[in-house]
């Protein structure tokens, strides 16, 4: 029988290892990961005996590699020659350029490199096990690409991958593609999806191709860990060399995330698009295109400007997706990711010709999904519902929706009154304007003053209230270490595979923190009961205590509004025997949030109760510590207008457009 494997300490103890080797060491972490990921291949293709046609014939161990007196030239006169001549081209191709990754290494970086990659129990693991161990450190590297590389950098999040399969929802014996598969994320999730016993089906074929050859290294790595051996991966330019691609061969789902904003040269682009431009994301959709089988269906992330762009390229490329092709849905999709604001279009069509309007979702409506993480899960799981719904009711646009919330968060257009608006495909020019009574303006209106009075008089207090404290004479400061004056938690995460019993305590975790919009949280997305925590021994906190993310998104605080739980990558704080009032604390942790990421360790960025112990503090008398806290409870009542303010102007903006399209816009 299998041992049970801790995957989530598997991941944390390779990261940690990566991240502490690369602070002692000359290497930066992206290179240290590349030797780790070549190891890690290395010592599968033995121990797991990937290689099958060849596998009597290896003349390499991953023991005798950990025995060397020179694992370097090791590597390089015996493992990697041995490799290139494999059987298997997929093997042959990833370690063709493999001398570059350990030419320039020394010899005691490798051997402890070789220590952290002999640690990982791959052989312990099952498939699906290897999958999610390789995805995590991939998806934890492409967090880490804007601090030391961009290998990773474009990775498609893990969240909008699993959207997009479920919306092509990709099935056995059916041929998948992902023409520019980059790291092979969407690719291998369709794969996972079709064969999730991964048990090495030949039911399906996998196709990935990128012109970037270290991606297609770490796809073809990552698909063979994993046991998805019916992926085929090749390094070729889509856009160039589309006549070689394309021959013979059609696709039933395509999938596509392609880069933008690059432009190509005449020369580079093959003579069989049927679209001329000089715009790779244009090309791209072309070659989905005439790359899908017959009713076969294709998701392409875009950015937006393709959607209203007055380019003849564009205006081609959306008279097709209308004229020759089945548009099914134009999905707007939230923001996710830390490196780009580009907004996103999801665009899902089907290589068929039908005139069923298009589906319109907008899932970016008053979200940023790197904040509002709760919200953009629901979100994601609405437009899900939304286009299988549509898609499942043979186009009927008056399909079932009574278990959907939807936050007017769809609507649909006509083929023709889109071809009459030169294929127009903005989301916001075919959504539906609602009547809204003149009244609920008057009344926002006639509010304002007094929001307004209220705002200066608090603006007056808040100037008082800092020229009290610019008076306060510092040099009578305490310096105390915080562990010597406070008491300090961490949260707990709830039991796996039992279900939650609900309850009145809520659950916070940092995605509660990051969206709250106040300085005192008393909500949460999970509840649990009183006895629930007991049960489980939860970190329940009281009122007024201070909660802090201590990974990822360091920093963020906010003050306990009730009785609580705290999850995972949560500190609690209470000041002992009454030396700090908590507001005190906590807009001193708001002034020092720089302080305590430039502490932070590890791949993804961390902080122990450790590292918050040992930093110091200044601690005023009490009767300071007042005006501080009248400060921020006074900095809240502010905010709180300055919200209401916002939310007010929103409304008239709706309101006043409302009532000119009721009365002025021309009725469909």
């Amino acid at each position: 029988m299998q041992n049970q494997i801790n995957l989530d300490q598997e991941f944390s103890n390779v990261l940690s290892n990566l991240s502490n080797f690369s602070h002692s060491s000359k290497y930066m972490l992206p290179e240290l990961f590349d030797i780790f990921l070549h190891l890690l291949f290395i010592k599968a293709i033995e121990k797991l005996h990937l290689d099958d046609t060849r596998l009597e014939d290896i003349n390499y161990s991953w023991e005798k590699i950990l025995s060397s007196s020179d694992i370097k030239q090791y590597i390089l006169y015996n493992v990697i020659p041995f490799l290139i001549e494999s059987n298997d081209q997929n093997i042959k191709l990833y370690f063709y350029g493999a001398h570059r990754v350990f030419e320039h290494i020394d010899e005691k970086t490798l051997s402890s490199m070789c220590q952290i990659v002999n640690n990982v129990k791959l052989g312990e693991m099952s498939n699906q096990e290897r999958y999610q161990f390789v995805e995590y450190l991939l998806d934890s590297m492409a967090e880490q690409s804007g601090k030391g590389g961009d290998l990773l950098v474009h990775r498609t999040p893990k969240k909008l991958r699993d959207f997009i399969t479920s919306i092509l929802n990709p099935q056995r014996f059916e041929n998948i593609a992902d023409l520019t598969c980059g790291t092979g994320a969407l690719l291998l999730s369709a794969c996972a999806h079709v064969d999730n016993t991964f048990q090495s089906t030949d039911d399906n074929t996998c196709y990935g191709v990128d012109i970037n050859g270290k991606m297609i290294e770490i796809s073809i790595m990552h698909s063979y860990i994993s046991g998805l051996k019916s992926v085929h991966i090749e390094q070729k330019d889509i856009i160039k060399d589309f006549d070689i691609v394309n021959t013979n061969v059609r696709y039933d789902k395509i999938y596509g995330n392609p880069p933008f904003g690059v432009r190509i040269s005449p020369e580079s682009v093959s003579p069989m698009f049927s679209t001329y431009s000089r715009n790779a994301d244009i090309l791209f959709v072309d070659a989905v295109m005439m790359s899908l089988k017959k009713s076969g269906t294709a998701a392409v992330i875009i950015a937006a400007g393709m959607l209203s762009s007055s380019s003849s390229g564009h205006l081609s490329i959306r008279k097709k997706l209308i004229d020759e092709m089945n548009l099914e849905a134009v999905i707007s999709l939230p923001v996710m990711h830390s490196h780009t604001n580009v907004r996103l279009i999801l665009l899902v069509f089907k290589n068929e010709t039908n005139t069923n309007p298009v589906l319109f979702i907008d899932l970016n409506s008053n979200i940023d999904g790197r904040r509002d993480i709760e919200l953009m899960d629901k979100r994601l799981e609405i437009g899900v519902k939304l286009y299988q719904g549509y898609r499942d009711s043979a186009y009927d646009s008056n399909f079932d929706t009574s278990n959907i919330e939807l936050d007017d968060l769809f609507w649909f257009a006509e083929k023709s009154r889109i071809a009459d608006n030169e294929y127009l495909l903005d989301l916001n020019f075919y959504k539906p304007h609602k009547k809204i009574a003149i009244l609920p303006v008057r009344i926002i209106l006639e509010e304002l003053p007094k929001q307004l009075s209220q705002m200066v008089d608090d603006i007056e207090r808040l100037k008082n209230l800092t020229s009290t404290i610019e008076n306060i004479d510092g040099n009578s400061f305490m310096k105390q270490k915080l562990g010597d004056v406070c008491q300090m938690r961490s949260g707990r995460a709830l039991p796996r595979d039992e279900e939650v019993e609900n309850g009145k305590l809520p659950w916070i975790q940092i995605g509660d923190i990051i969206k709250s919009t106040e300085f005192s949280i008393t909500g949460a997305e999970t509840s649990v009961s009183e006895e629930f925590a007991q049960i489980h021994n939860l970190t329940v906190v009281e009122k007024n205590t201070v909660l802090i993310s201590s990974r990822g998104t360091l920093g963020a605080t906010v003050i306990a509004g009730k009785r609580m739980c705290i999850g995972p990558n949560v500190m609690a704080l209470n000041p002992i025997d009454n030396q700090m009032d908590p507001w005190f604390l906590f807009g001193w942790f708001l002034s020092e949030k720089s302080a305590i990421e430039a502490y932070a360790q590890g791949v993804v960025p961390a902080i122990t109760l450790g590292m918050l112990r040992n930093m110091t503090i200044q601690i005023p008398t009490m009767i300071d510590q007042e005006y501080f806290t009248k400060y921020y409870k006074s900095m809240q009542k502010l905010q709180d207008i300055k919200n209401l303010l916002e939310d007010n102007s929103k409304q008239i903006d709706q309101m006043s457009n409302a009532i000119f399209n009721q009365y002025f816009q021309s009725k469909e």
